[in-house]
């Protein structure tokens, strides 16, 4: 029976999301409280809703903001209540001034909860401002005090396991895109309508980031092992040079085609190292017949022959960026961090490699 109640829970898990759950958490949470005082729970939901956030490092840190924005938003709106009454004139002064105020104060990230709660106390306050000002602060307080333990205790984040799942994804994007991009050089096709993917990887590269810093923040708040921070660790640095290798095949989406001076044989090798340089950087830890170095060494050769050549017929009008040293630079350039994407998989291995074991004992 338990079992059948974990898998419902999961499947539950799965179709609504974390974050939904946790809102819903948040929300029956705040508004038992509120009614155990005898509050309005109305402004504590709303805040419990508002302040929310992906971690709990971040809810923290926006709390302290937040608290400070809505006692002057719930100051403005009993303040103007008192002298204009409930009218037009009221919630607009209450919502220019609480934005104003917190814009000049710096309190950008409790704005939107202090002018909601200004403008929706608005109704509600009666004759007794003194009393109407705390009770809206406090329950305001309770939302976000509830908020923030929901996001400490309750299904805390885990970012890990989805930053290695994107990783391994933009290895294997990445290799493929230098293959079509080289090949289609080489062919001396098009390559500009790459760009699309090239710019659909870039936004899969700016969210892993995005919750690489999630999970950082975290480490502030939670307990991690040394091994989980680890492997996030080597996830970032992972991440850092497939971003720098990115770069490069964006310089080379950006080489115009036009017809090469190579034979078919030279584009070959070339198109060769490239997909043995691509096999590498979807696979670093893998097991490979021939040496990094000696894949690109064809390359290497083809690029000091094309330069020399370049020097020898140009001489001081030496042209740097013909599409044949362009396309060999940018792809060297790829190799050096294939490298060191390469060493870094090499140090995790040893450091995740089990201990041997001490025979003397």
């Amino acid at each position: 029976m338990n079992e059948q109640i974990q898998v419902v829970f999961m499947h539950l898990f799965q179709f609504l999301g974390g974050r939904i759950l946790k809102t819903g958490a948040a929300v029956l949470i705040t508004a038992l409280i509120c009614e155990a005082f005898g509050w309005s729970p109305v402004f504590a939901v709303i805040t419990a809703i508002v302040t929310i956030e992906p971690t709990a490092a971040a809810s923290i840190k926006k709390g302290l903001i937040r608290f400070p924005a809505s006692a002057i938003g719930a100051a403005y709106a009993v303040l103007f209540t008192y002298l204009f009454g409930q009218g037009a004139i009221t919630f607009t002064l209450a919502a220019m001034l609480t934005i104003l105020t917190c814009s000049k104060l710096k309190l950008d990230a409790g704005l939107l909860v202090a002018t909601l709660s200004a403008v929706a106390m608005i109704d509600v306050v009666d004759d007794h401002f003194i009393r109407t000002f705390f009770t809206r602060l406090g329950t305001t307080s309770i939302g976000l005090v509830v908020s923030t333990l929901v996001n400490l205790f309750i299904m805390p984040p885990d970012y890990s396991v989805e930053i290695s799942k994107k990783v391994v994804l933009l290895q294997t994007r990445t290799a493929r895109l230098l293959t079509d991009v080289v090949g289609g050089l080489l062919e001396e096709k098009d390559v500009k309508p790459l760009e699309s993917a090239y710019q659909e990887d870039q936004r899969t590269f700016e969210k892993t980031e995005t919750l690489c810093h999630f999970q950082r923040g975290e480490w502030r708040y939670r307990r991690f092992t040394r091994e989980e921070m680890r492997k996030v660790h080597f996830d970032l640095k992972k991440l850092e040079t497939l971003r720098h290798i990115h770069f490069h095949l964006g310089n080379l989406i950006a080489i115009p085609s036009g017809p090469l001076t190579w034979k078919e044989q030279q584009k070959k090798l070339i198109l060769q190292s490239s997909l043995s340089l691509a096999a590498y950087i979807e696979d670093p830890d893998g097991k490979f017949d021939r040496t990094l170095h000696a894949t690109m060494q064809p390359i290497m050769e083809q690029f000091w022959y094309a330069k020399a050549n370049e020097e020898e017929e140009y001489g001081e009008m030496n042209r740097l960026f013909t599409i044949e040293i362009s396309l060999l630079y940018e792809v060297l350039a790829i190799f050096e961090l294939v490298e060191e994407l390469q060493a870094h998989s090499t140090f995790r291995q040893k450091q995740f490699s089990p201990p041997l074991f001490d025979y003397r004992q």
